[in-house]
């Protein structure tokens, strides 16, 4: 890796939102899980099978497959392991549409502009 690459990896941010989601949660208290910043990386992820995943997003029309598979990718506890996998992708997919949109609008904030993303 270049001297640059090193660089930028070293300076990566990290930061991790906090997301609660009372209808999963137990015993009266919400799930909670983190969600870093939307990488590349994942992007590409996702794109290789939702061809227009960035351009759905933007526009507010996604596709919800996508979206439970941006959330099993992104989603990890406070040591950054995943909470979910594949195998919770039905049930997930059988969730109400405004709870799931609810947690994946929480975890996109951390996108300051998806329009330039897809630019890319």
């Amino acid at each position: 890796m270049s001297a640059l690459g090193e660089s930028i990896k070293e300076l990566r941010s990290e930061d991790k939102v906090r997301i609660e989601v009372p209808e999963w949660g137990k015993d009266g208290k919400p799930l909670v899980f983190y969600s870093g910043l939307l990488r590349c990386n994942e992007v590409l992820k996702i794109q290789r099978k939702h061809k227009n995943f960035l351009s759905e997003m933007t526009t507010g029309n996604p596709n919800i497959e996508a979206v439970v598979e941006m959330l099993i990718i992104k989603a990890v506890d406070n040591d950054n392991k995943p909470i979910f996998d594949i195998g919770d992708k039905p049930i997930l997919l059988r969730e109400p549409v405004n709870v799931l949109m609810d947690v994946i609008g929480r975890m996109f904030s951390t996108v300051p502009n998806l329009e330039e993303l897809e630019k890319n």
